[in-house]
């Protein structure tokens, strides 16, 4: 896994516009890939008036592969003369232009954290969606034959939160 890593140098008091230019590539490069992973980072300590912009790929080939088939799609040629003449009119020069290899095992972290992430909030969705239904069956933990009353409002989070009682009740 390879990641591009770009780094900006933004005039000022352009900032916004530059991270919005970056957003709008991230959309054109989407339009070639759907899949595409990249990431537009904003410093908010130092370097001052620095931006970043990542993107992950396979491989150089896979790289290569997605830069021609970037500059071949009809909309991207379409918008990027305009594009890169408003982004050399906010930028300094200067910058950097770095390929860093993500290791395997890195990446296999990447990816169990970000599979772990997802699971915690299903999980705890779906804990909260059975206690939510037993309350409204009246179950406290008995399977009964009750229909649910009508919805008629939703409460706030905080106020269907279990308290510790109902946390072991479900622990058991």
């Amino acid at each position: 896994m390879l990641v591009n890593r770009r780094t900006f140098i933004v005039k000022k008091p352009y900032f916004e516009e530059a991270l919005a230019l970056l957003v709008e590539l991230r959309q054109l490069a989407r339009l070639v890939d759907s899949n595409a992973v990249m990431r537009v980072y904003a410093s908010e300590i130092d370097p001052f008036d620095t931006i970043a912009y990542e993107a992950e790929h396979e491989s150089l080939t896979a790289y290569e592969r997605v830069l021609a088939e970037f500059e071949a799609n009809p909309t991207v040629v379409a918008r990027l003369p305009e594009w890169f003449t408003r982004w050399q009119a906010i930028t300094e020069p200067g910058g950097m232009n770095e390929i860093w290899r993500l290791p395997s095992s890195a990446w296999s972290d990447h990816r169990r954290q970000a599979i772990n992430r997802m699971l915690r909030l299903f999980v705890s969705r779906s804990i909260d969606s059975i206690l939510i239904l037993e309350r409204w069956l009246g179950m406290n933990g008995l399977a009964q034959p009750l229909c649910p009353p009508p919805i008629t409002r939703i409460a706030p989070r905080s106020v269907l939160s279990p308290s510790a009682s109902e946390w072991s009740k479900v622990s058991d």
